[in-house]
């Protein structure tokens, strides 16, 4: 915030089967050498300063080989101070979460999570037949969820009746801008999305486009 940092995420391609590394660093405006603040592939991404500077929020995954969130290898937003300690799972979401805003004040965090859905005419098909693998009839919708930084209470705020690809807060908080889509096939994306505002305060959607 007081431009003097630059945080950033770095990708790297591991030795043998480790595939990509992507870690989060951080280097000052005025010094070139930069300070890693992860390490084992985080796979850090999405990094957010605090208003105040004080903490660095991101996108993470820590594979510590535990059966329950944050310790499974699902994504969860995560903060770390910018000296590289403190580092602290936000969320613990079943099955991680996809995406994050902090809000303008820093008091809160509005994340995005899948939510399944089987359209009417074949919910009693995949009932009877519950094994087999459908090729249509099954969408994952997206749902947002606003939590509180300092109560931790966590509240859904939009109800899953479509798919977010994208959001941005408004400055002051009170509306997100999402692209949408009905369906989360990719080729969605290819002409079918649109933009909208959605008013926080009464879950109200305006299409933009």
């Amino acid at each position: 915030p007081d431009g003097q940092w630059a945080a950033y995420t770095e990708s790297r391609w591991g030795e043998g089967d480790a595939g990509r590394l992507r870690d989060l660093w951080l280097v000052g405006r005025d010094q070139g050498q930069p300070t890693r603040l992860t390490f084992d592939n985080f796979g850090a991404s999405a990094v957010a300063w605090s208003p105040d500077g004080a903490q660095l929020y991101f996108l993470g995954h820590d594979r510590a080989g535990r059966d329950n969130p944050p310790h499974d290898g699902s994504n969860q937003v995560w903060r770390i101070r910018p000296d590289g300690t403190g580092l602290q799972a936000v969320t613990r979401v079943t099955d991680g979460v996809n995406s994050f805003q902090l809000a303008p004040d820093g008091s809160a965090i509005y994340y995005t999570v899948d939510v399944e859905q089987t359209d009417d005419e074949w919910q009693d098909l995949r009932q009877q037949y519950g094994d087999l693998q459908y090729g249509h009839g099954v969408r994952q919708l997206t749902a947002v969820h606003r939590l509180d930084l300092v109560t931790w209470r966590d509240q859904e705020v939009v109800a899953p009746t479509q798919v977010i690809w994208e959001m941005v807060l408004s400055p002051d908080g009170s509306r997100l801008g999402v692209i949408t889509t009905l369906d989360n096939e990719q080729i969605n994306m290819e002409g079918w999305s649109r933009v909208e505002v959605i008013d926080l305060a009464s879950g109200e959607a305006t299409p933009v486009t």
